[in-house]
Formats: structure tokens, sequence, C-alpha cells
């Protein structure tokens, strides 16, 4: 009795609350917009002991739904509904319930019982719909939505589930129809031009999805956004002349957009007008609004490995020394414009940069490896051996700086310890064919040095059966043999092979004349040492040399005597030299 007192009294002071409005949130997860709450009592009604009693019963069920206990709240809602069969919230809370139940089609059954019941609750209907979408029955949900959206048209939220649902069911016109009825209500917005291109676009429609773009962009000229985004879908059409006109015409209104020049740098490289290309992303890193990450994250993603270091170099490395010179502190761009003027062979500003980067940060291996080529390349041995302990007490298990301090010590012809650092760094080389590659082949020419013909013949071996195409390292086999006048058949025919897959490698030419030499075909021999000095911009001393020997060798001592000054002048030649220049001047004379 206490209790139905309670409701009684709720009852009638909701009278005085029928214009309270409330928030309520579907169980499928759909929210509803605010509407005057369907649990009031109409003004003016009476109300009965046994309706006070059956109110009593619905808030108990409402109470064991709040507490997770749906069988319990179930039993509750059937009693309500058995005592009255148009309680409309019953059916409606019931159905809710079934359907977390998984007992699809008695939720279907309470749900449509509390619209049929009343009619005009906008909350039966969304849950109703909810429901036929669940169901795959998407027909059903769009007309319901097409009620709701009818009869609330203020609404946005009934206009968007009723297009989604038009789109499930796979009717994408329509869902168009439906954002244009809402944009005729309210005007030309974003967020519907926007969902309408996204459609367009899915319908495989672009021509129909700009012109919603163009559209939002004429109605409002003062957003860019627009016409960048309308821009966009020039590019991915293909149609670069009218998406240059937009980003030229967004430049013009703004020239410091710090993402314009990125744009059209962009099309440019659609276009391959890579000078253009080029141009736009110098004139992008200089803007002080672009910031400094982006501009290096533009640079590394904007080319190609290949374009980066080799087609457009003169274009990339001009952008590096740019963003290098904006931002010489940076610890990412460091490394790569370090390595960039190590590939280019300015070996003091490179290591310079590559210091200060390492000062920066010395925690990538890679920068060091660089340092490491560097100093070797500048023939800075102490600097090499102060950095080689450096790195190997950062990287111990890298083999790559025993390699390049062993490679270092064999050109200064230190091959014992040269072969120590060879036999410390292999045992680092886990599966790699091509570093273990190197390891032999240094250790097989640090052995050649010491006349240990031999272990250098083992290791040539090791070296080409690891890799039988090594042709650098066959040249090289083939070399040695000659220069032991050992062998020459086997280096003639090891040499050959080398020019049959590098026809033009002066470097093989050299090798396989010298194998003649050795031979004593002189003709043949200068044919192909001439071959080399005509393909090489600049012989080296050693080629010079050795045409030098050809020519002596077959009587022709003015051309011997020409060719070994050529070689004096270009350095790295034989201890002999000299006294062969002596000889042929006495004999000349």
């Amino acid at each position: 009795m206490q209790k139905i007192l309670i409701i009684s009294l709720f009852a009638l002071c909701s009278l005085s609350l029928q214009a309270n409005k409330t928030t309520i949130f579907s169980p499928l997860g759909d929210t509803i917009p605010q509407k005057e709450n369907p649990f009031q009592r109409k003004q003016g009604k009476e109300f009965t002991m046994a309706q006070l009693e059956t109110d009593a019963l619905f808030i108990d069920a409402v109470k064991e739904i709040e507490l997770g206990n749906v069988d319990p709240a179930i039993k509750l809602l059937e009693q309500v509904i058995s005592r009255d069969s148009n309680y409309s919230a019953a059916y409606y809370e019931l159905s809710t319930l079934y359907f977390v139940k998984s007992q699809v089609q008695l939720a279907l059954k309470s749900n449509l019982k509390a619209a049929e019941l009343d009619p005009s609750n906008d909350w039966y209907l969304i849950q109703l719909a909810g429901m036929y979408q669940q169901l795959a029955q998407h027909k059903k949900a769009c007309e319901i939505y097409q009620t709701l959206a009818e009869r609330n048209p203020s609404q946005q939220e009934y206009y968007d589930e009723w297009a989604k649902a038009l789109l499930l069911a796979k009717q994408e016109k329509e869902a168009v129809k439906v954002f244009n009825k809402w944009e005729k209500r309210v005007g030309i917005n974003e967020e519907t031009s926007l969902k309408k291109q996204q459609i367009w676009l899915a319908c495989g429609k672009p021509k129909k999805a700009t012109k919603e773009i163009q559209k939002l962009a004429k109605a409002f000229p003062a957003e860019k956004r627009y016409k960048a985004i309308l821009a966009e879908m020039y590019m991915q059409q293909k149609k670069y002349n009218k998406a240059r006109k937009v980003y030229l015409q967004i430049k013009k209104e703004d020239p410091l957009d710090k993402y314009i020049d990125i744009s059209l740098a962009e099309l440019y490289k659609k276009k391959k007008d890579n000078k253009k290309a080029y141009e736009s992303l110098k004139s992008g890193f200089q803007n002080p609004y672009l910031e400094e990450d982006t501009k290096l994250q533009v640079l590394v993603a904007f080319y190609s490995i290949e374009d980066f270091y080799k087609n457009q170099v003169d274009y990339t490395f001009d952008l590096t020394q740019t963003l290098a010179s904006l931002y010489p502190e940076n610890p990412k761009l460091l490394p790569i414009y370090g390595d960039f003027l190590y590939r280019k062979e300015k070996y003091p500003e490179a290591l310079s940069v590559l210091q200060k980067s390492i000062q920066l940060d010395s925690s990538h291996y890679e920068t060091w490896e660089v340092l490491l080529f560097c100093e070797m390349q500048m023939d800075n041995g102490a600097l090499l051996k102060t950095d080689i302990q450096r790195v190997l007490n950062l990287f111990p298990a890298q083999p790559f700086p025993y390699y390049i301090y062993a490679n270092y010590l064999t050109s200064k012809n230190q091959c014992n310890e040269a072969l120590e650092y060879y036999q410390k760094g292999v045992r680092w080389v886990l599966g790699n064919t091509e570093v273990l590659t190197l390891f032999y082949s240094g250790m097989a020419d640090c052995y050649f040095k010491q006349k240990n013909f031999a272990k250098s013949d083992e290791y040539m071996l090791k070296t080409l059966t690891l890799n039988p195409d090594n042709y650098i390292v066959m040249n090289n086999y083939a070399y040695y043999l000659a220069e032991r006048n050992t062998n020459l058949s086997e280096a003639e025919k090891i040499s050959k092979k080398t020019l049959v897959a590098e026809p033009k490698n002066p470097t093989f030419l050299d090798t396989y004349a010298w194998v003649l030499y050795k031979s004593k075909r002189y003709k043949d021999a200068l044919d192909y040492i001439e071959k080399a000095c005509q393909i090489e911009k600049t012989p080296s001393g050693v080629l010079w040399e050795h045409r030098g020997d050809i020519h002596y060798a077959m009587g022709e001592k003015a051309k011997a005597k020409d060719a070994w000054q050529k070689a004096e002048k270009a350095g790295g030649v034989s201890p002999e030299l000299n006294g062969k220049l002596q000889q042929i001047s006495a004999e000349l004379k």
C-alpha cells in the first residue's frame, strides 16, 4: 500500500512536468533526440488502484533491468501486460530484453505491438528500425526512418539514419536524394556535401562526386580547404590542368599556405615535370609555416631511392642542402645530408656533418658506417682507428666495421693486423653470403700480399663457391694468377668470363690484357689494353703502366716511354716504374 501511495504521488507530480524533456539511449545503440517523456500520464486522466499497481510492477521491472537481471524483468513485464494488454512501454522494454536473449522474433513482435499501440512514439519506431537493420531488412528500416524524418523535419539524425539504411539496401541514389532534402532545408554545408561525395565515389561516379565539391566550393569561396578538396578530386581523375588551376588560385589567395607548394609538387610529379616538381618543393621547404619534421618527411617520401641517389640526384641534393641550411641541428636530417655529401665525394664536409650527427645521437649504426667509409676515403688512419674502437664498443656484433678497418689496413700493407680484424669480424657474419664473400675475398688479398699463395687461392675459391657469379672476385683471381705466372690458361678462362658479363668494364679489360701479356700474346693484349684506355675517361696509373709494358714487349719503346710517363703522372703505380723509365730513357738515347 505504501508503494501505491508513492506511485500516486509520482503520478500527480508528473501532471505538472509534461514539458520536461529527456534524452533516451536505445538498447540497440542509437541516440534518440530529445522528446517528451513517453511514460508521462496525460493531464486530466484519473488513475485507478489497479492501474497504479500495474505501474508499480513496471517500475520494479525497470529496476531489475538496471541491475542486469533479465529473466526476472521479463517475468514482471509479462505480468504488466497480463494486467494491461495496452501497456505500450512494457512491450517496448520486453522487446529489448528478448533481443538481448537473441529471441529475435519475440523481440520484433513485442516492438511491433508497442508501435501499434502508440504509433506517435518515436523511440518505439527507432528501436524497431534498428531491429530491422540487425535482421538485414533494410527496406523496412528505410520506411520507418522516412516516417521519422518527415515527422521531425528539423532533426538531422533521422535523415542520416534514413540515408544509412538506404545505403545498406544498396539504394545509393535514393540516399543522395535524402541528403538533398536535408540540404534544401538547411542550405549547402560541408557535412552533407562530403557525405554525398563519398556516396558517389563508392558508386564509381567521380564526376558526380566532383560536382558536389564544386558546389560546396562555390557556396563558400573564402574557404580554401574546399578548393583543396576539389583539386584533389581532379588529381584523382588525372585532370591535372584543372587541378593546377585550382592550386594556383589557392596560392594566389594565400601565398604562404603551408601545403600548397607540396601539392603543386605532387601535381608536377604526376605530370612527369621533374624540374617544376623540384622548384615547388624548394619553395615549400622555404615556407616558414610548414613544420620542420613535415618537410623532412616530404623529402624522403617524395622521391624513390633510385631518384634520390641517381635519376634526380642534383635536385634531391639541393633540396637536402636547403633543409640542412635551415635546420643545421636536425638529428634526422644530418645523417641523410652526411650520406649525400659522402656519395658526392665531398669527404671533409661529409665528415663534419656526420660527426655532428653522432654527437647529437650516437645510437644509429648506419651513420657510423658512413662515417668510417668517409674516414677511409680521406686516408685518415688515426681517426679511423679511434672511431673503429668506439663503433665496436657500441655495436660489437656488427661485422662490417671489422671489414672496413681490415680493408684499410690491407691497403697500407699491414696484413697481419688486417687478418686479425678479418678473422674477428667473420665470426659475426651469420648467414649473409654477400658479406661473407667480402671477408673471404679480403683475406685472399691479404694472403696474396704476404705471398701466401696457397691461402690466397683457398679463400678465392671459397668466395667463388659462395658466389659463383662474383665477377670482381673472378677478375682479382685471374689477375693474381697472371701476376704469379701460374695456370695462365685458367686465368684466361676466368677473365674471359668476366668480359662476357661486362664487355665494357675497363678493369676487366685490363686484367684480360695482362693475362694475354703474361702469355706472351702481345698484339692481342695491346688490343684489349687500348680498348680499356678508350673506355676509361681518366685511365689509372696501373692501366698506363701495363700498356707501357706491352708496348715495350712489342719493341715499341717510344710508345712504352709515353705510357709509363702517363702512369707516373697518374700515380698508384708499381715500385718498379721508376727503374723502367730510367732504362727506357737510356735505351732511346
